[in-house]
């Protein structure tokens, strides 16, 4: 039996509910006394959740808030930043590419993307889109060229050379957006056209993510997006309206917003080999691609 949990946990909500008769629906109360513990235990304005059973998403519902101030709750289609689930759907172009015989994530990427250089020749010559996707290169995040930063994506991926690294090659794991952020250079690079134009070519238009956007303005003009929110010493609730920290250069990294409605397509995608509506939109392989264990850690990303 194949169950998929959506959780949102940006502190924010969604409202709805599906798919009345169904055998989980007897279930469904205790996730929510659940979910409702969890916000008090946790102390959150709020989250969203949804939950995907074979090719459906057969509960959403939100809990909390998405505007404290002003009591405004989230529906199913609040936008809110998934952050790093963001790092899958560069994972799964490249796989997909892969599987279209345009690259190999086993060759040295810089056949790929001749501009990409890196600090030594060890890393120039046998660094490849697995190592970059499997956070192995042995670089450490360097988050202060993309986080917050002026910087053009082309540009952020120049500084790469500048990255010494903490670990030797594939010896161990160091989360690294940086990484990403380059290995979507590398797609542009083979595709020819944006990562952002890429995603929408190949998951968010064949999967009806009609919602799901990649910029803070996209997003704010929406008019229905979620707010962030951190604690004071007194643990009250202070609004953090930013979203700069995750700026264009970051965006395979980590730009990607959406809501519960939409990514519930793409958790189907994932649930039954890349098919959707009877569709094959990702090749099975390439979801096993990135199944794959790669790189074996116990640290959290």
């Amino acid at each position: 039996m194949k169950i998929k949990i959506l959780f949102f946990a940006f502190l924010f909500i969604a409202v709805s509910s599906y798919s009345q008769n169904n055998p989980f629906q007897k279930k469904f109360p205790l996730i929510d006394r659940y979910i409702d513990s969890l916000l008090t235990e946790w102390n959150i304005p709020g989250l969203a959740l949804g939950i995907v059973y074979k090719d459906q998403l057969i509960y959403g519902k939100g809990y909390g808030y998405r505007d404290v101030e002003n009591k405004l709750p989230v529906t199913t289609e609040t936008i809110f930043p998934i952050g790093s689930n963001t790092k899958l759907f560069t994972a799964t172009t490249a796989a997909m590419l892969q599987q279209e015989g345009k690259l190999s994530l086993d060759k040295p990427v810089k056949i790929y993307m001749p501009s990409l250089n890196f600090s030594n020749d060890e890393l120039n010559s046998k660094t490849t889109l697995r190592d970059m996707l499997s956070h192995r290169t042995g670089l450490p995040g360097y988050d202060g060229i993309s986080h917050n930063s002026p910087l053009t994506r082309k540009e952020a991926i120049a500084r790469v050379v500048y990255m010494q690294p903490q670990l030797g090659f594939r010896e161990g794991y160091i989360y690294n957006n940086m990484m990403f952020t380059a290995a979507g250079g590398v797609l542009e690079n083979i595709a020819g056209k944006s990562w952002e134009d890429i995603i929408r070519e190949k998951f968010f238009q064949p999967l009806d993510m009609k919602i799901s956007c990649f910029t803070k303005d996209e997003m704010i003009k929406n008019n229905n997006y979620s707010f962030g929110y951190f604690k004071d010493t007194a643990k009250r609730f202070q609004r953090k309206q930013s979203f700069e920290q995750n700026g264009e250069n970051l965006a395979p990294a980590g730009a990607i917003k959406s809501n519960v409605e939409d990514m519930s397509h793409w958790m189907i995608a994932q649930l039954n080999g890349g098919r959707y509506k009877g569709k094959q939109v990702i090749p099975e392989k390439a979801i096993t691609e990135t199944l794959m264990p790669n790189t074996i850690t116990d640290k959290q990303g």
